[in-house]
């Protein structure tokens, strides 16, 4: 018999893997709490051991001077040179990265991201068409020139049916982009954030407090870029709070407060048919309105670059905690410049 997990040979009676630890042919739940007695020490498999700690599901991980692996259920297992078996260490003398919350990628939110923000550039380039069709009837209107009603209902119709069509699309975006914003949140706690001021309840409540929500949001993500640095330690700390903002974040955030606004209102007032603007006026409008739908784009485009830059950035935060087997156990590595990642998580924790 051969474990499924490891492809180490067992007796037919074996009740779990005498290398990985995996239940065999029987309720592998109880593994999680059961130590797992072995026959032979790890030391013996250190050839045939996990070269990173993604790997440590299928062999052996050897880390600061000894053996971890992880058990049916995902639980850390550390093997107790004295008993010679398996056995779960506490949290205290687990390293973070062993131990932390799932990390989320936010490659699927960004990508439905992208085919919004594509749908809505291409619907705008159609409305600068009806902008500058309808400020120029408007304009032939308020110049006296002969206009007919067919004319003027199909300019007012084309215009309107362009901007509903970009309301229909602002709306999904709102949301798809505040799930990507939550999901970045969540990520913090992943990559070793300790007391973050933001919490994923709050990068959504932000975004309807009036007032607030036209600073809270940003500061939300600029939290989710200091977090998501590579050069953290791969270990749970507040040094996120020293690391640099991005500039693209903060001019991304101004750019569309104010465009956005003006955009809304530009589009709404063009579209008015109260009677309360002359011809002359509403052409005015519209011709603003054209240049706000400019403006849009170009907010857009920066919105492309900063959903492109913080999702690379997290996944690049995260390969750091796939660390490679055999790191050395270094005295005080919390300010030691030993480890290639700031830092040897845990160290200090686990007293090694």
């Amino acid at each position: 018999m051969f474990c499924i997990r490891c492809g180490t040979e067992l007796p037919d009676d074996a009740a779990f893997c005498s290398r990985c630890g995996r239940a065999v042919g029987g309720d592998e739940t109880s593994a999680a709490s059961a130590p797992v007695t072995t026959t032979a020490s790890p030391e013996g498999d250190a050839a045939g051991g996990a070269r990173r700690w993604t790997e440590a599901d299928r062999a052996p991980f050897r880390f600061a001077g000894r053996w971890w692996t992880r058990g049916p259920l995902g639980e850390v297992l550390l093997f107790d040179d004295a008993a010679r078996d398996w056995r779960m260490p506490p949290p205290a003398q687990t390293p973070f990265f062993m131990r932390r919350p799932k990390f989320t990628s936010l490659r699927t939110p960004a990508v439905v991201l992208y085919i919004l923000f594509g749908l809505f550039v291409a619907v705008t380039l159609v409305a600068l068409t009806a902008d500058v069709d309808r400020a120029l009837l408007l304009r032939d209107i308020a110049d006296g020139k002969r206009v007919t009603f067919d004319q003027e209902q199909a300019s007012y119709d084309f215009f309107g049916i362009v901007k509903g069509l970009q309301l229909m699309i602002v709306l999904p975006i709102a949301g798809v982009f505040i799930w990507w914003t939550r999901r970045a949140t969540c990520n913090a706690a992943s990559l070793g954030v300790r007391d973050a001021e933001f919490t994923p309840g709050w990068s959504i409540a932000w975004w309807f407090i009036p007032f607030a929500n036209w600073v809270q949001p940003c500061r939300v993500l600029l939290q989710a870029w200091r977090a998501s640095d590579p050069a953290l330690p791969a270990d749970l700390s507040d040094r996120y709070r020293r690391r640099s903002t991005s500039l693209w974040i903060i001019i991304w955030w101004i750019a569309y407060v104010v465009a956005n606004g003006l955009w809304t209102g530009a589009w709404t007032a063009a579209a008015d048919d109260s009677g309360e603007l002359t011809a002359g006026e509403l052409a005015d409008v519209t011709w603003f309105a054209f240049g706000m739908d400019i403006a849009m784009i170009v907010v857009t485009a920066l919105a492309i670059v900063v959903v492109a830059r913080l999702t690379s950035r997290q996944e690049r935060a995260n390969q750091k905690f796939d660390l490679p087997a055999g790191l050395p156990a270094v005295p005080g590595a919390e300010t030691s410049s030993a480890s290639p990642y700031d830092a040897i998580p845990g160290t200090a924790a686990a007293g090694w």
